[in-house]
């Protein structure tokens, strides 16, 4: 990633927790779950929309699961992964494809709503006798998928559907901002000070902060910018906003 700036690789890679001396480290010493990080930045770096992945929680301790399961969360594409990682498949799915026995299920929902609806077609007799295998009356009704309703709802499902996926983007970007400003605020404040004390005995020093605090300031007017219009239209009044 050539073009990406030295300051935006180590975001970057902060995401994923490698920090400090971590960035110099050599690919061949770093252990299985620091190369699936990796991994995983270099798949959220290369602007793919279609990832698939086999089992990737597997080897991973419970901050690198987090650090996944955060990224594929904002991962604006579509993600195809096999996993038997219960939590994972709950937190993230919105469509299961179940394989039981000689069956493909084709489930439009999470897998809380999965089994749900699976225990109640039990319940039922609605699946058949051989471990639990889905009849093809199952397989016909599928009520809980949006292709097997109406039209007009099935449109109403999507657009409720991509409606909720982009206003958690944006609460998250709210969030992020509301974290972000106050610290490069502190900085401008602290650089200011310095160019009004020690550092106006130091000419270089003196000019790099004036370098520094007008990119603060620029950067800072287009958050803020941002944030109020994120504001406005999440109606965040009660959504802790900087004052």
């Amino acid at each position: 990633f050539s073009k990406l700036s030295e300051t935006e690789i180590r975001n970057t890679l902060a995401l994923f927790l490698f920090r400090g001396d971590d960035v110099y480290k050599e690919i061949a010493v770093l252990s299985g779950g620091e190369k699936a990080r990796l991994s995983l930045a270099k798949l959220m770096l290369s602007k793919v929309n279609f990832l698939i992945l086999d089992e990737p929680t597997n080897h991973l301790d419970i901050a690198s699961r987090e650090i996944l399961e955060d990224a594929l969360e904002k991962f604006e594409g579509t993600v195809l992964a096999v996993s038997h990682d219960r939590y994972f498949i709950q937190k993230l799915s919105t469509r299961i494809l179940s394989f039981e026995r000689a069956t493909l299920f084709d489930f439009h929902g999470n897998y809380r709503e999965y089994l749900s609806y699976r225990e109640t077609e039990l319940s039922r007799g609605a699946v058949g006798n051989d471990a639990g295998t889905p009849s093809n009356a199952h397989m016909e009704k599928k009520p809980s998928s949006p292709d097997s309703r109406p039209p007009d709802a099935k449109a109403q499902y999507l657009a409720a559907k991509q409606a909720a996926a982009e206003r958690r983007r944006a609460e998250r970007r709210f969030e992020k901002l509301g974290a972000e400003i106050p610290v490069l605020e502190k900085e401008l404040e602290d650089n200011t000070r310095e160019c009004e004390t020690t550092a106006a005995l130091d000419h270089v020093r003196l000019s790099e902060l004036y370098e520094r605090n007008a990119v603060l300031e620029e950067t800072l007017l287009s958050l803020w910018e941002e944030y109020e219009t994120l504001k406005a239209s999440l109606g965040a009044e009660d959504q802790g906003a900087l004052s």
